[in-house]
């Protein structure tokens, strides 16, 4: 059993620690055998699980678990029946878990490509859970070091066909107070190959939108954790109002941002996850997304423009 958990792990580029106990935390590990088949295909999907109270039953599929710890001590790779590679985070609190879809949700609005995110129960333990968005020997690399002047990422990204990506993600981040994105959860994804010849780079999905620890919300900060202008203008005002001058930003909010908001966000979380999201969560968004609201159109108003955004 343990030499065909190597091989099937080994197939899909799992690491394992053969030194302890590879069937550990395996679920239905015979029904796994019976039922696998690798996935050839690009798409990474979870299937039909149970749900209660919002929660899937992950003990309901067969998969084999990696038991190499990733850059986390709490995050888990397991590998379903049908081939899928799920990511199991185990975080600090319910709240943050709830925060991640209310924000994956918002992202999907605005048609900014970001993490599948649910949340599942095994063995007792609630986790926040991914399909992978990598193909076999694919990897996450990061183009930056530390935060960096947006202008600079601007003219980084364009290698990658990525600019307007990154200051979308540098607008979307102010609007959910997000100090988590640079350089720890962004990248762009490469090593692929099709016919022996190596593919170009594409951009990586947002992920881990929300702080991980506190799911704090934050508007201003004095230490650099957000992209700024230049090395003395980092305020959230001052950042709304100069990517307003990118005409593909100033577009995007006339044409996509303002048909958004997180009333739409909750309710469809509420209907596809039926997760109903706690009260006082959804007030401190709220509330926050009131001030990003108030702040960009105050910018738009600055620049003579007829439109409003409402985000609540």
């Amino acid at each position: 059993m343990v030499d065909y958990i190597k091989k099937v792990l080994e197939e899909n580029h799992f690491d394992y620690n053969e030194n302890f106990n590879l069937e550990k935390d395996c679920n239905r590990i015979n029904d796994f055998f019976k039922t696998y088949k690798i996935n050839p295909s690009k798409k990474q999907k979870i299937p039909y699980m149970s749900r209660k109270d919002g929660f899937l039953n992950l003990e309901e599929i067969p998969f084999i678990i990696s038991n190499k710890n990733t850059n986390s001590f709490f995050n888990k790779w397991c590998l379903l029946n049908n081939g899928t590679k799920l990511l199991l985070k185990k975080r600090y609190n319910h709240k943050y878990n709830e925060a991640e879809l209310l924000i994956m949700y918002f992202l999907k609005q605005l048609n900014i490509p970001c993490a599948n995110y649910d949340i599942a129960t095994y063995k007792n333990e609630e986790y926040l859970i991914c399909p992978s968005f990598l193909r076999n020997k694919e990897k996450i690399v990061n183009p930056f070091n530390n935060q960096p002047i947006i202008k600079d990422g601007y003219e980084l990204m364009k290698q990658y066909d990525g600019q307007t990506h990154f200051i979308k993600t540098c607008f979307v981040d102010r609007i959910y107070g997000n100090i988590d994105r640079f350089p720890c959860n962004y990248g762009i994804i490469t090593g692929n190959a099709c016919n022996g010849k190596k593919t170009k780079p594409r951009l990586c999905p947002l992920f881990d939108n929300v702080d991980d620890f506190s799911s704090v919300l934050i508007r201003e900060e004095k230490y650099g954790f957000f992209p700024s202008i230049n090395e003395n203008i980092n305020s959230c005002e001052d950042v709304f109002k100069y990517l307003l001058d990118y005409e593909i930003i100033m577009n995007w909010t006339d044409t996509t941002l303002k048909k958004a908001n997180l009333y739409k966000a909750a309710e469809k979380m509420k209907e596809e996850k039926e997760i109903l999201i706690d009260n006082k969560t959804y007030q401190e968004y709220e509330s926050f997304f009131k001030d990003s609201e108030s702040l960009i159109n105050n910018a738009l108003k600055e620049k003579q423009k007829s439109f409003k955004i409402k985000l609540t």
